[in-house]
């Protein structure tokens, strides 16, 4: 995450807290204690803000790198939500109560200041560093409050599909879905599943991690590779001051500057690299995964010296390279039979990159779709329900889905999409319902 100053890199677990601190190429480390168990952690202003339950007390653990010391205040007579979620900003630290209308807004010492409401159902929020203001995201619009002043939210404009995990950087918005909102422009740039913190303003582009490297997106249909990185699993990408901040699940980061990226001048058609280039006669599956209430999906195919392929049954995101939406329980023989392959080859891999050729698909897994020994292009897979890449569906799935919601652990793009159950776009108490029914819990 960033703040006004940093980028910090933050991980907790019981009462320690472990932060880096990075500046272009320096890392200063640090740990602290809190009293109880984190639930959730912020930074603002060279501070780190930590909440935690200790005895059925919600504490506000206050580091501050200043003097390099450790602050604890008990929330008294204040609504928190269940997700222990909350904004830092100024003197001021924001909460939202569980009706998703209401929020309260404290000093750091924890002392109510005022509270504040919205005509709608707010998924998520946070504070914008240019202007020191924080902001709401509804369903159906955004707004501005400056808490500082006891200011009635206002109404900046209508959006669309805007999810959770919402982060601001140089006044352009990115979320866990993947959507970028400029708002000082009031214009949408890209929308989309990505289900990862994932984005950053670079020399004036909007940039995030996605299919191996660093691309620029100037709208929904197009965008390019600016630099390749080939990280797997679970990436994460911020910016600061026009560097980029990408950090891999194995705890790999890599700091890149401007000077690094290859910016086009035009809107030249976008290349990628040749080991990861679209079929020459793929399809144009590129059904958007905004709406997902949409099971309207219908193959389409082209073909190219007798040598078609297509993908049939399934939802697919061809600018994402995601088959999704497959019913659990589902073999690689039952979706190769779906798949019309003409002379490529297909090589399936599980979340681990072992190759199978038999038994139940895992969300997590990759088909590899090959011409002879050239790699064409790999599709990215997500079973419904089916988060651990196992291939069953089990309690080790509602606890992934739990851990999410109460914001103990993240989901990768994959596991967001399996997860969202009702199909509206959020994993939520709603989602680990119908888990809870799948699973005859």
């Amino acid at each position: 995450m960033t703040d006004n100053i940093h980028v910090y890199a933050i991980c907790h677990s019981g009462k320690e807290v472990n932060v880096s601190i990075v500046d272009e190429g320096n890392c200063q480390n640090i740990t602290f204690n809190t009293l109880g168990t984190v639930r959730n952690v912020t930074a603002y202003n060279n501070n780190i803000y930590a909440i935690s339950i200790d005895n059925n007390k919600i504490i506000l653990n206050h580091y501050t790198a200043r003097n390099d010391s450790v602050y604890h205040y008990i929330l008294d007579n204040v609504s928190v939500n269940s997700d222990y979620h909350f904004c830092a900003v100024e003197n001021c630290v924001c909460f939202m109560t569980d009706n998703r209308h209401q929020f309260v807004c404290t000093d750091i010492q924890g002392k109510r200041i005022y509270d504040f409401s919205v005509d709608e159902e707010i998924i998520d929020y946070t504070v914008n560093y240019d202007d020191r203001q924080l902001y709401l995201f509804g369903r159906n619009n955004i707004y501005s409050v400056d808490i500082n002043h006891n200011r009635t939210p206002e109404c900046l404009l209508s959006t669309k599909d805007m999810r959770t995990g919402i982060n601001i950087l140089n006044n352009v918005v990115f979320d866990y879905s993947g959507n970028i909102t400029d708002i000082s422009n009031k214009t949408i740039i890209s929308s989309g599943i990505q289900g990862e913190r994932n984005g950053g303003v670079i020399n004036g582009y909007c940039c995030k991690y996605y299919n191996g490297g660093i691309e620029v997106f100037l709208s929904d249909d197009e965008h390019y590779t600016a630099y390749r990185l080939n990280y797997s699993g679970y990436v994460q990408m911020c910016s600061k001051n026009n560097v980029a901040y990408v950090l891999s699940e194995q705890g790999k980061l890599a700091i890149i500057g401007s000077d690094a990226l290859v910016f086009r001048q035009n809107s030249e058609s976008p290349s990628v690299s040749d080991n990861f280039m679209p079929l020459s006669n793929k399809p144009d599956n590129r059904q958007s995964t905004n709406n997902r209430t949409n099971n309207n999906y219908a193959p389409s195919q082209t073909t190219k010296d007798n040598n078609t392929f297509f993908i049939s049954s399934y939802k697919v995101d061809e600018s994402r390279g995601i088959i999704w939406d497959i019913p659990d329980g589902t073999t690689i023989a039952t979706l190769k039979k779906n798949i019309v392959q003409g002379n490529y080859t297909l090589i399936f891999r599980n979340k681990d990159n072992t190759v199978k050729t038999s038994g139940k698909l895992g969300t997590g897994y990759t088909m590899t779709v090959q011409n002879g020994e050239q790699i064409v292009f790999v599709y990215r897979i997500s079973v419904k329900a089916e988060l651990t890449g196992e291939g069953n569906v089990n309690s080790n799935d509602i606890k992934a889905m739990s851990n999410y919601v109460m914001r103990c652990n993240d989901l990768d793009e994959l596991q967001f999409v399996s997860a969202d159950l009702n199909g509206d776009g959020l994993v939520d108490s709603q989602d680990i319902l119908l888990m809870a029914e799948k699973i005859h819990l």
